[in-house]
């Protein structure tokens, strides 16, 4: 359902947590592996964003469509209603 934009944008994230959490697991480094995690939570954080601000510009789009489809019956409704 996302745009391929959006589409892009989440693949690369997801694409970059993974590539974080490889390299988490195969330093030895406690530090390092810290910090590749962080990174990796902060990828995840920033794809979910994306995703939730599609997800949302759905709905938003959804809504506003179904309140021109109920303006336009009432419009209807209205204009029967004085030829009658």
């Amino acid at each position: 359902m996302l745009d391929n934009y959006s589409d892009d944008k989440v693949r690369y994230c997801y694409l970059r947590v993974g590539s974080c959490r490889e390299r988490a697991a195969r330093t030895r480094d406690p530090a390092l592996k810290a910090s590749l995690l962080a990174i990796e939570e902060n990828w995840l954080r920033l794809a979910r964003g994306y995703e939730l601000t599609e997800a949302v510009s759905l709905f938003n789009k959804e809504i506003r469509r179904l309140l021109r489809k109920q303006d336009d019956s009432a419009a209807k409704t209205v204009s029967v209603g004085k030829h009658a």
